[in-house]
Order: C-alpha cells, then sequence, then structure tokens
C-alpha cells in the first residue's frame, strides 16, 4: 500500500481485499486479518473497494523493508523514464 500511495501521491489505494491478497500471494482471510489489525491501529481505513492510508509514517514502521527493496529497484529499472528519476 505505501508504494501505492508514494507513486500515485493518492492516500486512498482502489484495491478490495481479493485483490490485495492476489497482489501478495496470500490468501483472503488473512489479508483481512491483517487489514483489520492495521485498521485497528488507525493506520489505515478501508472502503467498499479501497484502503485509505490515514499513517503513511505509522504504516511504514510496521511494514517490512520491502518497500525500500521495491522503491529501489523502481527507481533503477525506471531511471529517466519519469521525470523525478522513477519516485
Amino acid at each position: 500500500m505505501i508504494a501505492a500511495t508514494e507513486r500515485t501521491g493518492d492516500d486512498v489505494v482502489p484495491f478490495t481485499h481479493e485483490e490485495l491478497a492476489a497482489m501478495l500471494g496470500a490468501g483472503r482471510s488473512h489479508t483481512t486479518r491483517v487489514l483489520q489489525e492495521f485498521r485497528s491501529r488507525a493506520l489505515i481505513e478501508t472502503r467498499r473497494g479501497s484502503v485509505l492510508v490515514r499513517d503513511r509514517a505509522a504504516l511504514k514502521k510496521v511494514a517490512c523493508n520491502c518497500n525500500e527493496l521495491v522503491k529501489s529497484h523502481f527507481d533503477e529499472v525506471l531511471a529517466g523514464v519519469y521525470p523525478n528519476g522513477g519516485s
């Protein structure tokens, strides 16, 4: 979710639980439990067909370093494609 908000500049991520689960290679029920935990910490708000990131900094703190690895990879692969270097 962090990567999506950073790329789009929008705190609304237009994915359902099912779509997030498929992208993560996880089961929908597990994805829903994680989203519920994030919601209970006031990190996100779930809506029909989307997730609103309420506290991006706090969400980054509970995330693994995967976001930084993905960001670094895309910055390298997409260097020159986007005006700000892919970020």
